[in-house]
């Protein structure tokens, strides 16, 4: 039975250029619910292909509630639509006014439409009874019943049939008599996620007369992808259309021109490609699409003389390298970032693989942490996620291994199937030297520097790295690290582990890490002299940079058993490690070398339980330093090293004081200054000075102290030692305070305050915030007195570090005071509030009390 038949009203004005004829495949899109109307959609499926129409319908494995972001892009990508309507109005997602197909259909006014409705329907939903009476009211749209799958079969191949005639009769005057190119851009099977800075950074350079611009990046970062979604885009510019170009199966350069001309529909002249393809395009305004470029880089000339050939054109490429063209605009495409895009690209592909996924709060860390793991790379992503048919995300993070051997689907392109493949594509490409430098620069785990890269690639003489570095870097092998105050490469996790794996496959690995730790040795020593200079803040950022890489170093040293290079490692940069307040960390390698290290040399097993010791001082166990401190200082003796004889008697004695008594202590420390003074050891003298400040503090002794505490200050300022300034400005604060001169400790505390703002100092936190405290407590201000020692009494319990003696009574006689001024219960209750406040609370809090303040200096 059939009612309204005014098909040719349903077609908006405006449209008739955007029909095209059946053999370029126009994509009709089928819009019903998933619950009913299954054999009616194969029906209709098959009546779109027989006219050699290519159906879109959205099924996403039969899904109850699709993405809408996917249907929606499916709808966008078609020409034409088909609505199937019965008894189901379908699924309304949460947050959402209406269901998929009532939005469909909204989204489609611009299209012609072939809406069919079956009948009988003595269960049709309300929702759809009052859906289908809109459309009736409108007036916008008309539609047919139908009864069986046969009959819409028949009606919907005549009524696409009456649909394309009406439209090609009514527009022939207006179509352009120009070949149409044999290659629409690829319709992509699955949704477009994120990159929106990207889209409308190529669009930006489009519009701004940039006539060739390059996508450049990794193998599997999306550029092929996001150039298809920017010439969507872009297309309504170009009135002579867009072409997508796949070069991945041109086998070489000179075959490029044809494989343009065969996408263009470029007629050959005289077996001259490349005269064809200019004189085709001589005249028209189009953008041409020009993918997987890398293999054949040797053809960029070709695309210089297209661009000189035809002025209107543009042309936009991918590839892993730039095409190095006057004129040419590169846009680097980096990871996804992993707690935004590459989140929403991991759920929406894993809803595609198993509908039953859905992502919830709680997971949504662990499915961060896995996209991080993976480095925000598209390509890995997509290979992951479908494994949430099988796997929990916690399940899936513990599984990611450090082998390339996540899998996707067997129709992807072949350098896409596997990640190995995908890099394996660019490796291939490479040179020989270009390959072996690639292979040994897998071992660094951290971002290297030049002089890095150069000692560890070992090359031959003849080979000239910073050539080879740059078209590595050209490549997309490696990326430039920025804003780190010097030239820095990375590599992505994933290309370092297909590098390693051909380096070990190339028996290389070992003299390889030989190098690297040579290196770090070396690297090591020099930062065992420029930390106690003038030089420590550069050096403690360049050892920042290479963190990564020196516990490498460490990690094989230590597997190894090699206790002269943990020896060398921890003696030179144990400075570093105590500035980040690290001990615990330094203490384990150090434990590994003394572990193996009977039979050693003095010098090292004399460094090795002289940092063992220092460190339990440290610590507070001052019996344990005391036992090995005078063993490491008689095996440095033996080996000539004067200055760890005189660093391990510095510590030695500071932290005997709780034994021989402070007097005695200062005494000893007083008479090691000249020995620091003469040896140059800038950072030694300054620590000497503020741990005499610190146990005249200790013990109340600020009698005879004179100008201790200042020249403390200046010494450690001298140095750049930051953790030292704020030491040495702790003990300052507090002799001013002994001495009545509370506005001169809160200035002092105030600086302290700016300056590990500034830093990002935290070790020396517990006592800054006793002696605000006290500063506070001198205001009257005792209940914000009581947050802050409770505050700092929690700080102390997570660093470990317990009050000597002496210093925990003064604590003490402070608590009583407050306790006193406030009641047990008031005091209690503020205590409580300081000990479990965050950093920015407390911060805010000691910021009260003290004020803001400028440039952290003390005098």
């Amino acid at each position: 039975m059939r009612a309204e038949t005014a098909t040719r009203e349903s077609v908006p004005e405006g449209r008739s250029s955007q029909i095209l004829t059946p053999d370029q495949r126009l994509r009709v899109f089928v819009s019903s619910t998933l619950q009913e109307l299954g054999s009616e959609r194969t029906a209709a499926s098959e009546a779109i292909a027989s006219l050699r129409l290519t159906p879109v319908l959205f099924e996403l494995g039969a899904r109850p509630h699709p993405p809408q972001a996917l249907y929606r892009a499916y709808l966008q990508q078609s020409q034409l639509f088909v609505g199937l309507y019965w008894e189901s109005y379908g699924w309304v997602a949460p947050g959402e006014a209406m269901s998929g197909i009532e939005d469909e259909f909204k989204l489609s006014e611009a299209m012609p439409r072939l809406l069919y409705v079956k009948v009988p329907a003595p269960k049709r939903e309300p929702r759809l009874e009052e859906f289908l009476g809109q459309m009736r009211a409108e007036g916008s749209a008309s539609y047919k019943h139908f009864g069986t799958a046969e009959e819409l079969r028949e009606l919907l191949a005549s009524d696409l049939a009456l649909v394309l005639t009406e439209r090609f009769e009514a527009t022939a005057e207006a179509v352009k008599p120009f070949p149409a190119p044999a290659r629409d851009l690829p319709a992509p099977r699955t949704s477009f996620v994120g990159r929106v800075e990207e889209l409308a950074h190529i669009e930006d350079v489009v519009a701004g007369g940039s006539r060739l611009v390059t996508l450049t990046g990794p193998g599997g970062i999306g550029k092929t992808r996001l150039a298809v979604e920017a010439a969507r885009k872009l297309a309504a510019e170009f009135s002579d259309g867009v072409v997508f170009v796949p070069l991945d199966g041109v086998v070489g350069d000179e075959l490029v021109p044809g494989a343009i001309a065969e996408s263009l529909g470029a007629r050959e002249v005289a077996g001259d490609a490349m005269a064809s393809l200019v004189a085709h395009l001589s005249t028209r305004r189009m953008l041409l699409v020009l993918d997987n470029f890398e293999h054949v880089i040797g053809a960029a000339p070709i695309v210089g003389a297209l661009l000189e050939g035809a002025r209107q054109l543009t042309v936009l490429v991918t590839s892993r390298e730039r095409l190095r063209l006057s004129g040419e605009h590169e846009v680097q495409i980096p990871p996804l970032s992993s707690d935004g895009e590459a989140v929403e690209l991991f759920a929406e592909r894993a809803a595609s693989a198993h509908q039953g996924f859905e992502l919830v709060p709680d997971e949504l860390r662990v499915v961060e942490d896995i996209c991080r793991r993976l480095e925000g790379v598209p390509l890995a992503i997509e290979l992951a996620a479908p494994r949430m048919r099988l796997l929990t995300p916690a399940q899936l993070l513990e599984r990611l291994s450090e082998r390339l051997d996540l899998t996707g689907p067997r129709d992807a392109p072949v350098r896409q199937q596997t990640l190995e493949a995908a890099i394996a594509w660019s490796y291939d490409l490479l040179t020989p030297d270009e390959q072996r430098v690639f292979q040994r620069l897998g071992v660094f785990p951290g971002s290297l520097s030049i002089e890095a890269a150069e000692e560890v690639a070992g090359l031959d003489a003849d080979v000239d790295l910073l050539d080879v570095l740059s078209s590595l870097l050209d490549k997309s092998i490696v990326y430039r690290l920025p804003h780190l105050g010097e030239t820095r490469f990375g590599m992505l996790r994933m290309i370092r582990e297909f590098a390693l794996a051909r380096l070990t496959a190339s028996g290389e690995l070992e003299p390889t890490l030989e190098r690297l730790s040579d290196y770090y040795l070396r690297l090591a020593a020099q930062a065992e002299d420029g930390l106690r200079t003038t030089a420590q803040g550069q050096w403690r950022q360049t050892i920042d940079l290479e963190a990564d890489n020196v516990r490498a170093v460490l990690t094989r040293a230590a597997d190894r058993h090699a206790v002269g290079e943990l020896s060398a490692l921890t003696r030179g940069l144990f400075l570093w490690f105590w500035l980040h307040g690290n001990v615990d960390e330094l203490r384990e390698w150090v434990g590994l070398g003394l572990a193996c290290s009977d039979g050693s040399d003095d010098l090292d097993r004399g460094w090795l339980l002289g940092l063992d010791g220092a460190f339990a001082v440290v610590g507070g166990d001052f019996e344990d330093g005391a036992k090995t401190l005078p063993e490491a200082e008689a095996l440095l003796d033996n080996a000539g090293d004067r200055r760890g004889v005189a660093t391990m008697k510095l510590v030695r004695t500071f932290g005997s004081a709780p034994l021989i008594g402070e007097k005695q202590a200062v005494a000893q420390l007083e008479d090691l200054l000249p020995e620091f003074d003469e040896l140059g050891d800038l950072w030694a003298y300054g620590t000497a000075l503020h741990a005499i400040g610190r146990l005249r503090v200790v013990f109340g002794d600020y009698e005879g102290a004179g100008d201790i505490f200042e020249r403390a200050v200046e010494e450690v300022e001298r140095v750049g030692d930051d953790f030292g300034l704020a030491l040495a400005s702790n003990n300052l604060a507090r002799s001013r305070f002994a001495h009545g001169d509370v506005e001169g400790a809160r200035l002092v505390m105030r600086r302290v305050l700016a300056h590990r703002r500034a830093k990002g100092i935290g070790f020396a936190d517990d006592d800054h915030l006793e002696i605000v405290a006290r500063v506070a407590h001198a205001d009257g201000e005792h209940e914000r007195a009581s947050a802050l020692v409770g505050a700092a009494e929690r700080v102390r319990t997570q660093i470990g570090i317990p009050l000597w003696p002496p210093a925990q009574q003064q604590f003490d006689a402070l608590l009583e005071e407050l306790r006193a001024a406030l009641g047990d219960d008031d005091f209690d209750a503020a205590w409580e509030r300081g000990a479990a406040a965050d950093t920015n609370e407390v911060e805010k809090l000691a910021v009260s009390v003290v004020g803001e303040a400028g440039p952290p200096r003390a005098d």
